[in-house]
């Protein structure tokens, strides 16, 4: 019987998981757009300042967003992840963007990276002053060796 559950065991671990949906919408004032690798930025949703919202980051998701910024402009930014998790946060332009959506790192990244938080335990605070006009953009990453999902609330204000 235990060789039995064994081999079930270890068969269903061997199974091809199905990758995760991606989704883009507001739910109850929940950003859901989960996918377990970023796309391109024409796929990412702009969403207006000020934001005040809750991500859920299922383990080993990404959730990315953009928000549009004025030369000059600051963005308030604050962070809270209501169990004490840490995930990985960062605001890039749309250059390092694409370059960490092809990469999957900062490493070889080409454009500005404004904030990397990595890893972020409970909160965090922080300030975006924009250098140019455009679309800056939100990368929030629970990490596959975490050991559970995550629900980050975010506020940016100006």
């Amino acid at each position: 019987m235990l060789l039995t559950i064994a081999i079930f065991a270890i068969v269903v671990l061997l199974l091809p998981s199905k990758p995760a949906m991606r989704a883009n919408a507001y739910a109850n004032g929940t950003i859901v757009n989960q996918t377990p690798e970023l796309s391109s930025d024409a796929d990412t949703p702009t969403y207006p300042i000020p934001l005040n919202r809750v991500i859920t980051l299922p383990l080993a998701t990404t959730v990315s967003f953009r928000v549009r910024l004025v030369d000059g402009e600051s963005l308030h930014c604050s962070l809270l992840e209501s169990s004490g998790g840490c995930f990985t946060f960062f605001v890039m332009d749309e250059e390092a963007y694409l370059s960490y959506a092809k990469y999957g790192s900062l490493a070889r990244s080409e454009g500005k990276v404004y904030v990397s938080a990595m890893p972020v335990h409970y909160s965090a605070e922080f300030v975006v002053d924009s250098d140019q006009t455009g679309d800056y953009f939100f990368v929030l990453t629970n990490p596959a060796g975490s050991c559970h999902g995550k629900i980050v609330s975010i506020t940016l204000d100006h």
